[in-house]
């Protein structure tokens, strides 16, 4: 996955630094860890409690947080598309 990251970023973004580059594919990283670990831990969540009066705050929380950084990634992958036309 890193691979394929850095050469998307390198064919048509030559001008960017290497130290750039390596920020990006850290925060898309970052990006897929947040995502992963959300949506793990809400379905833990209602796995093994349910969608109970107590935990239905923490579950809105948690989809917030997977469709705020699948937001920010679907920003990114849109940013990198109209960067290569």
């Amino acid at each position: 996955m890193v691979i394929l990251i850095y050469e998307l970023l390198s064919v048509n973004m030559a001008e960017i630094s290497q130290g750039h580059i390596d920020r990006i594919v850290q925060n898309y990283q970052e990006l897929i860890r947040i995502i992963n670990f959300a949506s793990s831990t809400e379905y833990r969540l209602v796995s093994e409690y349910g969608e109970t009066e107590d935990s239905i705050n923490d579950l809105e929380e948690l989809a917030g947080v997977v469709t705020d950084a699948t937001d920010r990634f679907k920003r990114f992958q849109l940013g990198y598309a109209v960067s290569r036309k």
